[in-house]
Formats: structure tokens, sequence, C-alpha cells
């Protein structure tokens, strides 16, 4: 049985990141952050005092908050993404160049309905695609 505030090591070979993930941690601080503090409650987060159930849970919240790991890299231009649907929309926007939602006032492009709907109240007096004024 562990005690309370023991410190168990959940950072073997299997949970640390693997050549696909991009860590932003220093040289050392990856394994000091995998090792959570057990409690009563469960695995207990070093760096914010969140508390978890399983240790799955307490790495993944561990390498998406506090390491910042980027699984995904733009084969592009080797920007790093934590998901693979924000690197997806990166490729189209940057280096596909997709414009599929344009401006019915003066033809300009924008690659998501937010930036169109932001296009249309600033430049247009617009709050919505059908021309309503704000």
């Amino acid at each position: 049985s562990v005690g309370d505030n023991a410190v168990v090591n959940l950072s073997s070979n299997n949970t640390h990141s693997t050549g696909n993930e991009f860590s932003s941690a220093p040289d050392g601080e990856e394994e000091a952050l995998l090792t959570p503090i057990v409690c009563d409650t469960g695995l207990q987060c070093k760096k914010c005092d969140k508390v978890f159930s399983s240790s799955s849970n307490f790495r993944r919240h561990v390498k998406a908050l506090h390491l910042m790991v980027m699984k995904y890299a733009c084969e592009h231009c080797g920007k790093k993404f934590r998901a693979r649907s924000n690197m997806v929309r990166h490729v189209e926007d940057v280096h596909m160049g997709l414009r599929q939602h344009q401006c019915k006032i003066c033809e300009l492009s924008y690659p998501r309905k937010f930036d169109l709907q932001r296009h249309l109240k600033t430049s247009h007096g617009v709050s919505n695609e059908n021309g309503c004024l704000s």
C-alpha cells in the first residue's frame, strides 16, 4: 500500500514521448512531471494539483497541458500541432490556400466561416451572411 503523498513513477518506456511527439519541456522535466503524487483521491499533478483516477488520464493531462506535446508536424513547413485537426486546417489554409467562404459584397474569400463573418461586420457593417445590417 502506498501512503499519503507518496511519489509513483509512471514514466516507463511506453509512456515517454515517442519519436512522433514533440515536447517543449526542458531535459529532465518531462520525467519529473510524469511522476504524480499519489494521494487518497488518486494521482495528483505536481504542476497544478489536479487529481486523476487513472494513470492514463494523468499522463494525457500532463502531456497536453504542461509538456505541450505536439504529435503532428506539417509536412510542408514543420510547424507542430497538438491535434491532427489543427494541422489539417493549417495545411488547408496556409499551403493549399482553400478559401471556401466568399463575401457576396466584395468577393474576398476566407478559409473559415468565422473569418467571413468578422470581415462582413468590420468591413461592411453587416451582422450575418444574408446582408442584414448590424
